[in-house]
């Protein structure tokens, strides 16, 4: 019983969400270039944060992007900022596609706020309080190839400047969280940044065109994905960390098992590919998931394990 009522739980909101991402009538605009690949990226230094009280315990951070960004409404980086200012270990939060809230991301970063972290919570380009007037939060980023490859590449260096901002403020541990969307973000960076202290993977998406041979629900979020031409389909192929090595010593799995939109056996291939690392499963769906109230208390002890009892590192 448990895995239909997860399955129809993404299905019934899959259903939900493609009927806002779809690409619209009247055509969009195509990214001028893009990144070929991960290695493309220029490098970004610490930025400069400022943080603006918005109430007890939640801050709002607002400065302009390191990059160029090929939607004026993303040209500034905005986001939220929980826990304690000037902890000495620190997460940002990467949030999933289309997601039209903080508060999931919130529940995230508030299992590691317990255990002494601050957190950083950035929007992704067109989403949340970046997106476009009158789009679904996400949308235009997911409108073909290279649109998502753009967002993805101006993502990452936004957290580089970030995670630059909190080793120039004092932070020793540093490390990232990702669910679906954000988890292929945060792997790419765990194949990237050999300073970054580790990163756990949430409902791990490893490619985004692998789940269209077995997912109806991936299929119909992402049409455009099936009509892909070679190029675009060996662009979105570097951009997959499933076909990439990791560089950090600490990556963690959060696999669903009863996934409807990245299927187990997809989760699974990516672990093995990366040789096997930590990993926790949860009898949950991608979208459920974040309703695990056992997936809160384990990012709680994955967090002590990472920041130690005495501020350092500790190894698994």
């Amino acid at each position: 019983m448990l895995p239909v009522l997860c399955r129809t739980y993404d299905r019934s909101l899959g259903w939900l969400i493609s009927r806002f991402v779809g690409r619209p009538s009247a055509g969009f605009v195509e990214p001028e270039s893009v990144p070929e690949s991960p290695e493309d990226l220029s490098v970004v230094g610490p930025l400069d944060v400022t943080y603006e009280l918005q109430k007890p315990e939640l801050w709002r951070f607002e400065i302009p992007s390191p990059v160029e960004s090929h939607w004026p409404e993303s040209q500034t980086l905005r986001g939220r900022a929980i826990g304690p200012q000037g902890a000495r270990q620190a997460l940002v939060v990467m949030h999933g596609a289309c997601d039209n809230e903080y508060t999931y991301s919130r529940w995230m970063g508030g299992a590691f706020v317990k255990q002494g972290y601050r957190v950083l919570i950035p929007a992704a380009p067109c989403h949340l309080d970046r997106a476009p007037r009158k789009t679904f939060s996400g949308a235009p980023m997911f409108w073909s190839a290279r649109t998502t490859v753009s967002g993805v590449a101006q993502w990452l260096l936004e957290i580089q400047g970030l995670i630059g901002h909190l080793r120039r403020d004092g932070a020793e541990v540093v490390g990232l969280i990702g669910y679906s969307v954000g988890s292929l973000t945060a792997g790419i960076a765990a194949t990237l940044w050999k300073d970054l202290d580790f990163a756990a993977l949430l409902a791990p998406v490893g490619h985004h065109l692998a789940a269209l041979d077995h997912s109806r629900v991936a299929r119909r979020i992402w049409p455009w994905l099936v009509d892909c031409n070679a190029e675009d389909v060996a662009l979105l192929d570097r951009w997959a960390p499933v076909s990439r090595q990791p560089v950090i010593q600490h990556p963690l799995f959060l696999m669903t098992c009863f996934d409807d939109l990245q299927p187990y056996l997809l989760q699974e291939k990516w672990w093995q590919a990366w040789n096997r690392p930590a990993r926790y499963e949860y009898r949950h769906g991608h979208m459920s998931i974040l309703f695990c109230r056992r997936l809160y208390r384990d990012l709680e002890t994955f967090a002590r394990q990472m920041a130690g009892s005495d501020g350092q590192r500790s190894e698994q």
